[in-house]
């Protein structure tokens, strides 16, 4: 047993905590203090006698949990600027190996691999920062193949490979519903609430196709309106319905 949360009043979470420092004879399981942490809205009211005094404060707006920011703010913004640091530390890196090492590096391992985690158990679409993390991504390719890439040719090279692209997934084409949302739907698919909870999801039709990997309606424009991209047998350049 690794991490363990608990909510509820100030009172009965410290009823809890004491509980479990106790039991630490019986159970052998022993809190550490130094890495515990409190969230709430007013440290005020914590007195000095409190068990929570010696944990770290953590704000409301700050709150992760297993890594994953809870809510749209300071915690998302900075679990993805520390994508982009980190990718564009990557990219430093990989211009001093091959260029197909290099590649096969960034689209398997460096680019959306690192940042789905994120996408996947925290709300993301509305963030600004994920139009920053895709021009980092297009900066690197550009790198990697000695290529300033046009609009066009980023639109083909993030085509998934049996489309005709190199498989460079760009966030802007894809609507990575959270998991957490996606059990909400199944446990109660017929309620008022779920509805309206996935209202953001239902009136964006790309959405669940763009989660399979399916090219977006912004690529499959580009391309259809670019006759030097049409070769016989390929169908990638069709807008998606």
């Amino acid at each position: 047993m690794d991490d363990v949360t608990l909510s509820g009043s100030l009172h009965s979470v410290e009823q809890d905590v004491i509980t479990i420092r106790d039991a630490a004879s019986k159970t052998g399981l022993q809190l550490n203090t130094g890495k515990c942490e409190i969230i709430m809205e007013d440290f005020t009211e914590i007195p000095t006698s409190s068990v929570f005094y010696s944990f770290v404060k953590v704000e409301k707006a700050e709150m992760t949990l297993l890594g994953s920011p809870i809510l749209k703010g300071k915690a998302q913004d900075a679990a993805i600027s520390r994508k982009i640091d980190e990718l564009k530390k990557a990219v430093d890196r990989l211009s001093l190996l091959q260029s197909h090492d290099a590649l096969m590096l960034l689209k398997n391992s460096l680019a959306m691999p690192k940042l789905l985690y994120t996408l996947r158990t925290s709300d993301c679409s509305d963030n600004t920062l994920l139009a920053q993390f895709d021009n980092t991504l297009r900066a690197a390719l550009s790198v990697i193949l000695n290529v300033d890439l046009n609009d066009d040719q980023w639109a083909q090279a993030s085509l998934p490979v049996r489309n005709g692209g190199l498989g460079i997934s760009r966030l802007r084409c894809w609507h990575l519903q959270p998991s957490w949302h996606q059990l909400h739907l199944h446990s109660s698919s017929n309620s008022q609430s779920s509805l309206q909870a996935s209202k953001h999801w239902q009136t964006n039709p790309q959405s669940q196709s763009n989660s399979l990997g399916l090219p977006c309606q912004e690529q499959a424009n580009l391309l259809a309106n670019n006759p030097a991209f049409r070769k016989p047998g390929m169908v990638w350049y069709q807008p998606v319905r």
